[in-house]
């Protein structure tokens, strides 16, 4: 399959990540880390996917960092039990949202998993010894043009380097805005984006081809 942009480093395709992966099976066994950061309704069959999916890309000792809102970390938590959960992280947004009848949450919640081997891919222990990060990240959403919900790309790449080694693939099941990719291309990292609507994949391809000039 044609990928919608693609440099030495990052890789997108335009369309669902459960029917392009079946295309490109010579990533099976190949991935350090495995990035869901979900859209804010999804369904349970959808978190099924990246689970099974996340475990047959990832070595042993990969990682699997899965971001959502509460509702749906609820419904869909146990779809990811073949991984260990290594830590949860409160991203705290700048607005609140208020679906009826609920309380207003002003939070995602980013999951570190991993599999197999807790001492596998994780550079923690030696980042932490030199700066500490708290569990909670106050406004870690910085929108980025037309994306409202793009990940702080500070946050997103003390994530990579603690999650992934250097020159290794990263597979983003849903790239946004590509912020991930950005970050992926400075930190020299093979990236692997799949992206549902076109025009994010737009953004995300002009931000790269901007990186690459830079560099």
């Amino acid at each position: 399959m044609k990928p919608y942009y693609q440099d030495k480093w990052v890789t997108i395709y335009h369309g669902d990540c459960r029917e392009i992966l079946p295309q490109l099976p010579e990533l099976y066994g190949q991935v350090d880390l495995a990035i869901a950061d979900f859209p804010f309704k999804h369904d349970k069959p959808l978190a099924d996917f990246v689970a099974d999916a996340s475990e047959g890309l990832l070595v042993d000792g990969g990682n699997l960092l899965v971001i959502d809102n509460p509702h749906n970390l609820f419904k869909s938590a146990n779809a990811f039990s073949a991984f260990i959960l290594r830590n949860e992280i409160v991203l705290v947004r700048k607005r609140e949202f208020c679906p009826a009848w609920h309380l207003g949450f002003k939070h995602n919640n980013a999951l570190l998993l991993y599999k197999g081997d807790a001492k596998g891919i994780w550079y923690g222990n030696v980042i932490n010894h030199r700066h500490t990060f708290a569990d909670v990240m106050v406004d870690c959403h910085k929108p980025y043009k037309k994306h409202p919900e793009a990940i702080d790309i500070k946050w997103a790449e003390l994530m990579t380097n603690l999650l992934s080694r250097e020159h290794s693939i990263v597979v983003d099941w849903f790239c946004g805005s590509g912020t991930f990719a950005e970050v992926c291309s400075r930190m020299n990292r093979s990236y692997i984006g799949f992206e549902i609507e076109e025009r994010y994949c737009e953004i995300a391809a002009r931000r790269c081809s901007q990186e690459v000039m830079e560099l």
